[in-house]
């Protein structure tokens, strides 16, 4: 039966993008140009709604300058206190994963177990959803929890596709043979 050990220290970036890895898909450039012509848009769109406010006298030049700058004030306001917070997480994130070393992670197909300095940590394949990929990197996911696996870690001779694909058909064979639940019954 294949086993896999692999030993790693995680990263904040990998980490990261685990995380963001739980919703859909990223979106590619095609996305992000559709995202930027939206609020090309949206911009067009106040613009003229402040000349037609401006020309039918609703507003004075005045009042619209202060909304401006009341909105640009309250956004920068945002954006500082975003990038602290941000900052005090990534911190916290980086200061973890410091105490807890490098990573061993032994997964089989009757369980999952990942030990570190600071922590042992066992899991049956159902307490695991999903087996997805990342560039670099293979994710399970558990809920709301992430587990990163970097593709560099893996034994020398096994591809990451090789990997996942054990994987899956672990987390697979685990859920075929779970009882049923009150849900599944349904």
């Amino acid at each position: 039966m294949t086993e896999y050990t692999l030993t790693y220290q995680l990263t904040p970036g990998l980490l990261g993008r685990a995380m963001m890895s739980w919703d859909a898909p990223q979106p590619g450039r095609a996305g992000k140009r559709r995202k930027f012509v939206i609020a090309i848009g949206l911009y067009v769109l106040l613009f003229i709604g402040a000349l037609a406010l401006l020309h039918y006298d609703i507003l004075d030049a005045d009042m619209l300058l202060a909304v401006c700058a009341g909105f640009a004030g309250a956004l920068v306001l945002w954006f500082v206190f975003y990038r602290i917070s941000t900052a005090k997480l990534i911190k916290l994130t980086s200061d973890g994963m410091a105490r807890q070393g490098l990573v061993r992670a032994e997964l089989a197909a009757e369980q999952v177990v990942f030990t570190t300095d600071t922590s042992v940590g066992r899991m049956d394949w159902l307490c695991l959803d999903a087996v997805t990929a990342l560039s670099d990197a293979t994710v399970l996911k558990s809920g709301g929890l992430v587990f990163a696996l970097p593709d560099a870690a893996l034994p020398a001779g096994t591809t990451p596709h090789a990997f996942r694909a054990d994987l899956a058909r672990w987390l697979n064979a685990a859920a075929a043979a779970a009882p049923p639940t009150p849900e599944t019954e349904r």
